[in-house]
C-alpha cells in the first residue's frame, strides 16, 4: 500500500505525458514480472522485490486505461463499459481462482504464480496488438519531464482539486469510504465461524462475494443510478446499514445475508464514483488527477486496515463492522446533503 501510495500520482503525471494506453501495457508487464518473481524467488529480498515491481505494476494501470477510454469516446460508452468490465472481472475472478487451486495442488505452489505472469504478458500483447490502430494521444506533447516539473505539477494538480467543491467531495467520500472498507476485508472469516456457518461453506463465501460485486458492476450502469451525489449517497449508505446491522441481527445465516448485501454496494461505487468525479477534470490533466485520487484512497484503505486492527484488541471485530458501517452512513448523509446547498441570504 506504501509504493503504491507513493507511485499513483507520479505514474498519473507519465501517463498525461507519454500515453495512457502506452504506460497501461507496460503495467502488465511489471504486473507480470512480479509474477514470475513471486513463483521463482525462494528468499525474502526477491519477496520485496516483488512486492516494488507488483505495485509498479498496479500504478501504471491504475486509471491509465479508464483516462484513455473516456478521452476517446462519451461519458455514457466510457461509463457502461466500466460497469460490464467490472462485472466480468468478478465472474472470471471465480473459475480462475478454483483453477489456481486445482494447479497449485497437482504442481506445486509456484506454478500459479506462473500463470498468472504468463497470462498478464499475453494480456499486454494482446491489448498492444488488437488497439495497435487505435489512438494514443499525449495530453500534454512536447512537454519536458522531469523531477522537478513532476512535483510541481502534482502540488498544482491536487491544489486545484480541492479547491473545485466537487472534487473535493469525491476525495473525502472516496477516503472515507475506503477507510471504513477495511474491517469488513480483514474480519469476515473469523466473524462467519464465530457464528458457526459450516466450515466447508466458509471456502466458498469469496464465490458469493465476488457474484454479488458483480451484480452490483451491472447495477452501476443503470438508469437508476446515474453519476451523481445522490446516486454516491444511496449506494453508500447501501454499504453501511447491512455493515451497521450485522451488530444487531448475530443469526448465522442472516449475518452473512448482510456481509453479501454490502458486496453489492461496493461493486457498483467504483464506477458511478469515477464517472461523476471525472466530469470535471481536463482530458490533458485527466490521469493525473485520477492516480491522486487513488493514492488518496490508498492511504484511506492504509490507516482503515491500523485502525481496525487496533480496536479489535478493544472490542469485538462485529463492534468494528458496527463503527465502520456507522461511519459509512456518516459519508452517506454527507454526501445525501452536498446535494442540497445552502442557501443564500
Amino acid at each position: 500500500m506504501t509504493s503504491n501510495f507513493v507511485l499513483d500520482p507520479p505514474t498519473g503525471h507519465l501517463a498525461d505525458r507519454w500515453g495512457q494506453k502506452k504506460l497501461y501495457i507496460w503495467g502488465l508487464v511489471c504486473w507480470g514480472a512480479s509474477m514470475f518473481i513471486y513463483g521463482l524467488g525462494n528468499h525474502l529480498v526477491w519477496f520485496g522485490i516483488a512486492e516494488f515491481v507488483g505495485a509498479m505494476g498496479h500504478s501504471l494501470q491504475s486509471g491509465a486505461l479508464d483516462s484513455w477510454l473516456l478521452n476517446h469516446t462519451s461519458e455514457e460508452i466510457a461509463h457502461g463499459t466500466l460497469a460490464k468490465s467490472g462485472k466480468w472481472t468478478h465472474w472470471a475472478s471465480i473459475p480462475t481462482a478454483i483453477l489456481g487451486g486445482f494447479v497449485g495442488a497437482a504442481w506445486g505452489l509456484k506454478w500459479p504464480w506462473l500463470l498468472a505472469g504468463m497470462s498478464s504478458l499475453v494480456a499486454a500483447i494482446l491489448i498492444f496488438w488488437l488497439t495497435r490502430h487505435l489512438p494514443d494521444e499525449i495530453a500534454c506533447p512536447g512537454e519536458k519531464v522531469s523531477l522537478g516539473s513532476m512535483f510541481s505539477n502534482l502540488k498544482i494538480t491536487s491544489g486545484e482539486m480541492l479547491s473545485n467543491g466537487n472534487l473535493r467531495f469525491v476525495i473525502v467520500a472516496a477516503f472515507f469510504s475506503n477507510l471504513a472498507f477495511q474491517p469488513f476485508n480483514m474480519f469476515w472469516p473469523p466473524i462467519l465461524k464465530e457464528v458457526q456457518i459450516p466450515q466447508f461453506l466458509l471456502g466458498t463465501v469469496w464465490a458469493g462475494i465476488a457474484l454479488a460485486a458483480a451484480w452490483g458492476s451491472d447495477l452501476a450502469q443503470s438508469r437508476h443510478l446515474p453519476p451523481s451525489r445522490m446516486s454516491i449517497a444511496l449506494i453508500v449508505g447501501g454499504i453501511g446499514l447491512p455493515m451497521l446491522a450485522t451488530t444487531l441481527f448475530r443469526y448465522n445465516w442472516l449475518l452473512l445475508g448482510l456481509f453479501l448485501a454490502h458486496e453489492v454496494g461496493r461493486g457498483s461505487l467504483g464506477p458511478v464514483l469515477f464517472t461523476y468525479s471525472n466530469r470535471f477534470l481536463a482530458a490533458e490533466k485527466r490521469s493525473e488527477s485520477n492516480s491522486i485520487r487513488s493514492s488518496v484512497q490508498t492511504l484511506g484503505a492504509a490507516l482503515g486496515l491500523l485502525l481496525s486492527g487496533i480496536l479489535s484488541t478493544y472490542i469485538s471485530p462485529v463492534a468494528v463492522w458496527g463503527l465502520s458501517g456507522a461511519l459509512l452512513i456518516g459519508v452517506s448523509f454527507y454526501a445525501l446533503l452536498s446535494c442540497f446547498p445552502p442557501r443564500k441570504e
